[in-house]
């Protein structure tokens, strides 16, 4: 069995300054925009045919500074084919603790901090490993995606000034 290795991509184009969480509803509308990846794209590219990948790795980060805090909810989207309407799940809510790991992302831009301590605090946490070292080492998810056609990031930041995310598919 091999597993590609694909590059990190951010989830965000422009780091979330969101101070709270909304609901999720299913809709007729199919989710899109920043925060949104949809594996059956082809910009995505990580597909094959109906096929999506097996896991997501996700590294959260933000600005501001050492210990800053946010929280990240990941949302499974799948199309009710019988209804027309877009269904939503909640995978994953996690509370996020940035470390003193500061890296200039994009190369010249704004200092950001790597997470040090995730903690997984709502949804299904058995599809979501997570590994937490604190101690100012990276922290990181493997998230199953549970068969969604499209995963959706949302950031209530609690703390940090800006909240992000990297991933990969595996």
């Amino acid at each position: 069995m091999t597993t590609p290795a694909n590059h990190w991509v951010p989830v965000l184009s422009t780091d979330s300054t969101d101070t709270s969480f909304s609901g999720k509803t299913p809709t007729a509308t199919k989710p899109a925009g920043d925060g949104v990846i949809d594996f059956l794209s082809a910009d995505v590219g990580d597909s094959i045919g109906d096929q999506i990948p097996d896991f997501i790795v996700v590294k959260p980060y933000g600005t501001d500074a050492n210990n800053e805090t946010f929280d990240m909810r990941v949302w499974g989207w799948s199309l009710n084919r019988s209804q027309s309407i877009w269904e939503p799940i909640l995978i994953i809510e996690a509370n996020v603790t940035l470390g003193n790991i500061s890296v200039a992302r994009p190369a010249g831009g704004t200092t950001y901090y790597d997470a040090d301590t995730i903690v997984e605090a709502k949804g299904d946490t058995d599809t979501v490993r997570t590994v937490s070292p604190a101690n100012d080492l990276s922290a990181y998810m493997v998230i199953d995606p549970i068969g969604s056609q499209m995963l959706e990031f949302t950031f209530d930041r609690t703390g940090a000034a800006a909240a992000n995310a990297l991933y990969r598919t595996v």
